[in-house]
């Protein structure tokens, strides 16, 4: 994950996690001469850094921050998942393809913001749904097409529900229609549908934006399920009392401005990539640890300062002075200085939230990437525009080949699983590369702003990520709830 221009020194998996090398020997003693993050910046540098961050999966070389899958390829943040491709926040599922934010489903092609389907493609925020395609904001349907806001609903196509026989032949004619006119028909349709002001699902309606399941006491966070007391945080599950924290797991408590914390974190702040441990400050990359500050890819540690070993006793008189230090530099409670990451802005998921162009970026002290991967050579490429329209009419070999995207000219390959998934569910070769898609998907969601508008059944003043410029018809949640059942 780290591009080839950073000078870090960058271990494969199996040799980061192994015994052959030892994080302690990278020790600095603390000098009250000069500042923490310049210290701390010198450790960060000399430890060798892991390839990609996954643990106990199978044949899933190509992921980043995954656990206990198999069968996976460029899936970024998913654990227990199995022949999943090209998708990002995925949990519990089994051949999910070109997807976002999804769990516990299985046989899913472009689909965003889903859980508990079966058998879905091109869908939106959808729950426990099967054999259906094109729906949004629906939950327990089976064999619909272009609905918006079902319940409990089967064979169903644009809303209007049809006899078992009736709905294969009217879906067939559809099909069948100009593409063109087809997607007129289908935006038209998605319009005159209203859309709830959060899309969230609490217990107790506290969440202030979208994508909150089974939460309460939730203040300005998102994609946040089974949680209490969290807030300005993203992507946590199953964890209570966060603040200013970035995609964790299970099992985390009372952590505060930190990334990617993963599980079983108690008591920690301003930390990086951490999991089972507990009282560790301004540290990166340590695992079931204790009582560490300022620390840099230990493991079963406890009472380390700058990667140096201290007494229970030396830790205890040392941290407070540190921090005293830090008080009167102004750093203590302030997170890395972002200079000090080994990530250029626009190679981040930060750029997809937030984006910043070079300028932008430069005079809030983040450093931008100017590298770009050499384009690969291949020997043989068909352009998109060229593909047989039916999966029925691709090759074997073009397995074999590269595919030039029809939006960007930049190369991709189809993989033999991907190519099967295809087969299977009768879907078209995509046409773009995986990051076009990927962005494609990302701008489906709305950003991450609140608006102030009102309901447009009652008039009440609402808070939601709708713009009020958006042409959404967009109800307060009692409006909603009204509407559709």
């Amino acid at each position: 994950m780290y591009a080839p221009d950073r000078h870090h020194k960058i271990y494969s998996i199996e040799e980061w996690w192994s015994d052959r090398w030892n994080p302690l020997e990278y020790w600095a003693l603390f000098n009250f001469g000069e500042s923490f993050f310049i210290q701390w910046q010198r450790l960060f540098e000399a430890v060798p850094k892991v390839c990609v961050w996954w643990m106990s999966n199978e044949n899933s070389e190509y992921t980043n921050f995954v656990m206990f899958s198999k069968d996976c390829y460029l899936i970024a943040s998913g654990r227990n998942n199995e022949r999943c491709l090209y998708s990002r926040n995925v949990r519990d599922c089994i051949n999910a393809v070109d997807c976002l934010q999804v769990n516990q489903s299985e046989d899913i092609y472009e689909v965003i913001a889903c859980s508990g389907c079966t058998n879905l493609t091109h869908s939106f925020h959808v729950f426990w749904s099967r054999d259906s395609s094109y729906l949004y904001f629906c939950e327990w349907c089976d064999n619909c097409f272009w609905c918006v806001n079902l319940t409990n609903k089967s064979y169903h196509i644009f809303n209007k529900p049809y006899p078992k026989e009736d709905y294969i032949l009217e879906l067939k004619r559809l099909k069948s229609m100009d593409p063109e006119e087809l997607k007129s028909k289908i935006k038209t349709h998605l319009l005159s549908k209203p859309r709830r002001a959060l899309n969230s699902f609490s217990n107790e309606w506290t969440a202030t934006y979208d994508y909150i399941r089974n939460s309460k006491e939730i203040k300005q966070s998102s994609f946040i399920a089974d949680c209490e007391n969290i807030s300005y945080s993203f992507e946590q599950e199953k964890s209570h009392d966060l603040q200013d924290c970035c995609m964790g797991w299970w099992g985390n408590q009372f952590v505060y401005e930190s990334v990617a914390i993963w599980m079983n974190e108690f008591n920690d702040a301003f930390c990086i990539t951490f999991t089972n441990s507990q009282s560790i400050y301004y540290c990166e990359s340590c695992y079931n640890s204790s009582n560490l500050f300022g620390c840099v890819g230990l493991r079963n540690a406890q009472y380390c300062i700058l990667n140096k070993q201290y007494s229970k006793e030396e830790y205890e008189i040392l941290v407070p002075k540190i921090i005293e230090l830090m008080e009167s530099d102004k750093q203590w409670w302030e997170f890395f200085p972002p200079s000090i990451s080994p990530f250029w802005y626009n190679e981040t998921i930060a750029n997809e939230y937030f984006p910043l162009d070079k300028a932008e970026a430069t005079k809030n002290e983040f450093n931008w990437s100017d590298y770009e991967n050499p384009k690969p050579e291949v020997s043989k490429i068909i352009p998109a525009s060229k593909l047989p329209a039916k999966i029925s009419e691709i090759p074997d070999d073009i397995i074999n080949w590269a595919i030039e995207c029809s939006e960007t000219g930049k190369p991709f390959r189809i993989i033999k699983s991907e190519l099967e998934f295809y087969r299977k569910h009768d879907l078209p070769l995509p046409h773009k590369h995986p990051d076009i898609r990927h962005i494609d998907r990302m701008h489906l969601r709305n950003p991450r702003e609140l608006h102030d508008r009102r309901c447009e059944k009652c008039s009440i003043e609402i808070k939601t990520t709708y713009s009020p410029n958006a042409k959404e018809i967009v109800y307060c949640n009692e409006c909603y709830n009204k509407e559709i059942v």
